[in-house]
C-alpha cells in the first residue's frame, strides 16, 4: 500500500464538485456512498465481438494533496453486509466450503464438461506408459505382464 499525502481530494467529472477526504475511514465512507473511483474520467472499452469501441465516463477520480493519482486498489474496501443470507455465504466461503444454492440449475442433467483425464478410453494405455517410464527411471526390472499372459492387453 502506498503512502499518500492527506487530505485526498475527490474530483467529480463535472469539475465543480470536490470532496476532501481526511482519513482512511472517510475514504471508506466515500466508497460506500459513491462507489468506486478511477484514475481518469474517461476510458475506452473495446467490444471485439461487434468490432467497436465505446467511451465510458467515470464519475470520480481521487488525488492526494501533492496531485498524485490515488488508486482504488490501495484501499481494500470490505462492505459489512447486513443481509443474513450474504453474511452466511461469506462465512462459508471463508471456511472454504461451497455456497448452497449457487450451483448450476441443470446439475446432473447435462454433459458439457470434458472427459476426466484418468478415466475412460486410453486410461490403461496412459497407466502402462507411466509404469514403463518409472521402471526405466528407477531401474526396476520389468514385472508387468506381457501381451501373451495379460487378458487386458488387447
Amino acid at each position: 500500500m502506498k503512502n499518500y499525502l492527506y487530505p485526498l481530494i475527490a474530483v467529480h467529472k463535472d469539475g465543480g464538485t470536490n470532496i476532501v477526504l481526511y482519513t482512511r475511514e472517510v475514504v471508506y465512507n466515500f466508497i460506500h456512498e459513491y462507489g468506486r473511483f478511477y484514475d481518469r474520467h474517461t476510458h475506452w472499452v473495446h467490444d471485439w465481438k461487434q468490432c467497436r469501441s465505446n467511451v465510458c465516463y467515470n464519475d470520480w477520480i481521487v488525488r492526494d494533496n501533492a496531485g498524485k493519482i490515488v488508486s482504488y486498489d490501495d484501499f481494500p474496501y470490505r462492505y459489512n453486509y447486513t443481509n443474513p443470507r450474504i453474511k452466511k455465504a461469506r462465512g462459508t466461503t471463508e471456511r472454504g466450503l461451497p455456497i448452497p444454492g449457487t450451483g448450476c440449475s441443470k446439475a446432473g442433467r447435462k454433459q458439457n464438461h470434458p472427459a476426466k483425464k484418468n478415466s475412460g478410453d486410453g486410461a490403461r494405455g496412459r497407466n502402462a506408459v507411466k509404469a514403463a517410464y518409472e521402471n526405466k527411471k528407477y531401474n526396476i526390472q520389468d514385472t508387468k505382464a506381457t501381451k501373451y499372459n495379460d487378458p487386458w492387453f488387447y
